[in-house]
């Protein structure tokens, strides 16, 4: 028997190559993986496969039965890794604790129906080889930098993650592994920055696309916004000329939400613009109900709370996110079985206003049917995808879909990205209103 595994790093959103050679023909091949990650948590795949007539397997092409995933599946090993012991979901981790920087070691060992047994080390990672990392931490900006040897279009990205804060771990190294400088622009729950979503300053994404602007050099700006950070970035474009020469919403909102204040424990405002709150959707009586009767829930579905409140009469005249103030060219990404909110329905709405306004709006939706609210993590262990544990809220959220059909929609939006900033590059959509 001969395991054969890429000698080089992989990048995470690259097909997980394992061939072996050597084997009788219709041999059982039992391959499993594992990883350690920094919470010393293991973390284990596995599938088993039969060889063909020639003696060999290979998991890009090979169907796989009686494992932690089924049938062919290039990615399976990587996205269907599971805890080897069992945890919680509504405590426990959902994905490995990882960071870019390092790549990921998996040790795979491959056994036969006949007793032999191999080792094999395969390293994968968010950053490839020579993409440098900076940490940001300018006047009041915060986030990180990914800066690769050589910039493969005349574009930069930055990427503005979700309710969560922080930084953006995987979609922001990936883009910059694919040879396009990208900022993870930290707002809020990072470093020394505010530790709630409230009163956040439109102004500052404003800093953070000039500063990936001066930095970077390239001739455009491509601004991607994750889900309540889709939020800030289409207000931010809507209100200030020259922000970004094209906008990718991943799973938006198309009205304007709250925030929540840690100190007081009560909703407020989540931005303001030049000091002033901007209104938010109220929660009214209905969903307010609604929201009370989660509070038994170990996993709590937010979706039909949203849905609730968003039906509410005048909402999206009084609340609704003016894309029609959007100079640049828009791409909407949304999931079709979103649990946390129905971004589908948000990014339906945000085309309908923009085409309404404007027939010749240069908005595109792409909604991936099935998937739940976690498209934005290419390359992630998608097992428990349906579920996080909140890091503001502090309890567990139900984020929809199921993990095959997650770990597919984040890989397949990823090259949607990366098709679309390539576009943005090579001047195929033009931003004539938008000034520098």
């Amino acid at each position: 028997m001969k395991v054969i595994v890429p000698a080089s790093i992989c990048l995470a959103d690259e097909p997980v190559s394992i061939r072996v050679e050597q084997l009788r023909p219709g041999a059982a091949v039992s391959i499993t993986a594992e990883l350690l990650d920094l919470e010393r948590v293991r973390w284990r795949s596995a599938g088993q496969f039969f060889a063909n007539a020639a003696g060999w397997i290979d998991t890009n092409t090979f169907g796989a039965e009686n494992g932690t995933y089924d049938g062919v599946d290039p990615w399976g090993l990587a996205w269907s890794m599971q805890p080897a012991d069992p945890v919680s979901t509504a405590s426990g981790p959902t994905v490995p604790s990882l960071i870019p920087e390092s790549p990921q070691e998996w040790m795979v060992v491959v056994t036969t129906d006949a007793r032999e047994r191999q080792e094999a080390v395969l390293r994968r990672t968010w950053l490839a080889p020579g993409v440098a990392t900076h940490e940001v931490n300018d006047g009041g900006l915060r986030g990180v930098f990914y800066e690769p040897p050589t910039s493969k279009v005349d574009v930069a990205v930055m990427v503005v993650a979700g309710s969560g804060g922080g930084v953006s771990t995987s979609l922001a190294p990936l883009l910059a592994s694919h040879g396009i400088p990208t900022l993870a622009l930290a707002w809020f729950n990072y470093r020394d920055l505010p530790k709630s979503l409230a009163r956040i300053g439109l102004e500052y994404f404003r800093e953070g696309a000039r500063w990936i602007r001066q930095r970077g050099g390239q001739k455009r700006l491509v601004v991607v916004g994750i889900s309540r950070g889709s939020e800030a970035v289409a207000l931010s474009a809507a209100h200030f000329d020259g922000f970004a020469d094209a906008l990718v919403l991943y799973v938006p909102s198309h009205v304007v939400e709250s925030g929540y204040d840690e100190t007081t424990g009560k909703a407020a405002a989540a931005w303001t613009l030049a000091g002033r709150p901007l209104d938010f959707v109220p929660i009214g009586e209905k969903a307010a109900a609604m929201l009370e009767r989660l509070g038994a829930d170990s996993v709590k579905r937010y979706a039909p709370v949203y849905l609730e409140k968003w039906a509410q009469e005048g909402v999206e005249d009084q609340h609704g996110i003016p894309i029609e103030a959007i100079c640049a060219p828009t791409l909407l990404l949304s999931a079709g079985n979103d649990a946390l909110w129905p971004s589908w329905l948000g990014a339906a709405r945000l085309l309908a206003r923009a085409k309404a306004a404007n027939p010749s709006a240069r908005v595109t939706h792409i909604s991936f049917a099935g998937a739940g609210h976690a498209i934005s993590r290419p390359g992630e262990v998608a097992s428990l995808s349906t579920v996080n544990h909140h890091p503001l809220l502090r309890h567990s959220v139900a984020l929809g879909g199921v993990p095959r059909v997650n770990a597919h929609a984040a890989l397949a939006a990823l090259r949607e990205v990366l098709l679309y900033v390539r576009k943005i590059a090579a001047g195929s959509e033009e931003t004539p209103c938008n000034t520098h």
